[in-house]
């Protein structure tokens, strides 16, 4: 049929000319980005794939770029903890020479003087290193904390006592300033100390059976005791008795009172500063001390005739304690203490026993007066024992009704203590706060919120009490011992960085085949075939140019409609 109203030639031509335009449109489109699925109507579940594998794989290169950099860190701490063991190798060589007992004091000087450039520079070193950042050493949330609770060490703020007027202990040398522990009524007044030679004096004069009940000594200066053989105040030991043909135990105790006065005995080498007592010391910090004994303050602390001991507003920054029993930083074991306002830093070794930050025993006696009393008291420390209670704070503590016990407000660093915590034997009910603020590296290595996806690890590795390596001298007895022990605690810290440097090359190299795969993946959905595309260009090219030709040819239809009525 011919008609002038409707051309169907030209309608059909038109239709499959925009059939043909769209096809040569989507091959364009899929040549210039190289992906056959650019929008959801093009395959609604293959896009629906593809953007989530597309997700993914952003999140692993993210993935990878954590890793790598953590990596970075990592290598970063080894390289400076290499540093400072050659210089500990080197600080060991000098130790040994000056071991040999051939060098005048000239070349001991001279030895010495190298030694100590070589602490310094760990030190240095120590306190430098950082990431991104991030300290690498010597950093701890424990010491910052402190920075910013403390009055010049001390928990509370120490008001110090004019000592100007007071009697030198030095100018009643060889007098007996008071009573035996054995009934006597004891004595009277108040004595300063300035020199680590009145220190040992009043030792001393404990040792002789001066119990010093009623009198306080005070500290006028700060007191270094490098270099001097310390025999603890109130030393038990033991003598042969002729009467009984047997060895008896000596007791020696000090009842008086030791006011630090918010000055520092540094260096104090070997034996705790008292063994037992059930006097009072307070306002004392101790510091770069090295205590081959059961605690660096006191040994024990024990209720008799009526006393008890007490601890209050003191310190022990960067204390080392080694003992081969029981160790603890403050004080190891004790029946009536009074115990407030103090903290321990540094480190605490039992060879074959028990380890505390702070005490292993805590208990009280069966008399009233004898409840023991822990309060406000804290350890930041790294504690390594043999036996079970191993405690970054308190081992066993005894609070039954018969003998109770106050314990209350401890606070501590857990990472420190590779997540020992609060060992509390006997008293579930006490708790601890930890001041620790979550400075262990958390390392985002896969892209889920699991465990998984995740590596932990600590750059709280602490470089510190350099200088008590080798004491008053690296000649004295223990400096090798002591730099032996520091350079086990670096290849401990260099063994740590080496695990957690091959898991993350490990996770590198699984990141690096899941990315692969998942690429693959998403490629044979959402790529594009060149080929195939090129060929459907060619071909929706080649009826897009025949549709514009028939078209053409469609739209005379009526002009030869128009032909024939002119005809009639």
């Amino acid at each position: 049929m011919v008609s002038i109203n409707t051309n169907l030639q030209s309608l059909i031509v038109q239709n499959n000319l925009t059939k043909s335009s769209n096809s040569l449109n989507k091959a364009i489109e899929r040549l210039t980005t190289g992906f056959k699925i650019n929008h959801a109507s093009d395959n609604a579940a293959n896009y629906s794939i593809t953007e989530n594998m597309s997700s993914k794989l952003s999140s692993y290169m993210v993935a990878e770029e954590n890793t790598s950099m953590g990596l970075d860190l990592i290598q970063t701490q080894s390289a400076t903890l290499e540093t400072i063991q050659n210089l500990t190798t080197r600080l060991r060589a000098l130790a040994e020479q000056a071991h040999n007992g051939t060098y005048g004091a000239q070349s001991l000087e001279a030895i010495n003087q190298e030694a100590e450039a070589i602490t310094q520079e760990i030190t240095r070193i120590a306190k430098n290193a950082e990431y991104n950042g991030i300290q690498l050493f010597d950093n701890s949330a424990a010491d910052r904390a402190l920075e910013s609770m403390t009055h010049d060490g001390f928990l509370k703020t120490v008001s110090r006592r004019d000592t100007s007027a007071m009697t030198t202990l030095a100018s009643v040398k060889g007098t007996k300033i008071s009573g035996s522990y054995q009934g006597s009524a004891g004595g009277s007044g108040t004595y300063s100390i300035s020199t680590a030679e009145e220190l040992m004096q009043l030792a001393e004069m404990v040792n002789s059976d001066q119990c010093m009940d009623g009198i306080t000594f005070v500290l006028a200066n700060d007191i270094d005791m490098s270099g001097y053989e310390w025999e603890s105040i109130a030393r038990k030991y033991s003598v042969y008795n002729e009467d009984y043909e047997a060895y008896v135990t000596i007791n020696n105790y000090f009842w008086g009172t030791l006011d630090g006065n918010g000055y520092t005995i540094s260096n104090l080498n070997g034996n705790p500063l008292f063994d037992t007592f059930q006097g009072t010391i307070k306002n004392l910090k101790i510091e770069n001390s090295n205590i081959q004994g059961a605690g660096t303050i006191a040994k024990s602390s024990a209720w008799y005739g009526g006393k008890q001991g007490t601890i209050q507003n003191c310190c022990v920054i960067n204390g080392t304690v080694t003992n081969s029993g029981n160790a603890a930083g403050i004080v190891s074991s004790s029946s009536s203490l009074i115990l407030e306002d103090t903290y321990f830093t540094g480190s605490v070794t039992s060879k074959s026993g028990k380890a505390s930050g702070i005490a292993n025993t805590i208990e009280s006696t069966n008399y009233a007066q004898g409840i023991s009393t822990v309060s406000n008291v804290g350890a930041f420390a790294e504690i390594n024992g043999t036996e079970g209670n191993v405690a970054a704070l308190l081992g066993s503590i005894d609070t039954t009704s018969t003998r109770p016990s106050v314990i209350e407000d401890l606070f501590y660093d857990k990472s420190l203590n590779n997540n020992l915590g609060i060992y509390i034997e006997s008293a579930p009910e006490i708790t601890a706060t930890d001041l620790s603020d979550g400075q262990r590296n958390v390392l985002q290595v896969g892209i889920n919120e699991e465990e998984s996806s995740q590596i932990e690890f600590s750059t709280r590795y602490r470089i510190k009490s350099v200088q008590s390596l080798i004491g008053g001298s690296i000649e004295s007895l223990g400096t090798l011992e002591n730099i032996d022990a520091f350079i086990n605690t670096l290849s401990k810290y260099q063994t740590q960085l080496g695990a957690i440097e091959n898991r993350l090359m490990s996770n590198l190299d699984s990141i690096g085949v899941n990315i692969e795969n998942l690429t693959s993946s998403r490629s044979t959905l959402k790529d594009a075939d060149v080929a195939k595309e090129s060929s459907n260009y060619i071909k929706a090219q080649i009826l897009q140019q025949a549709s514009v030709t028939l078209l053409s040819t469609a739209n005379m239809t009526p002009e030869l409609t128009l032909r024939l009525l002119g005809a009639l």
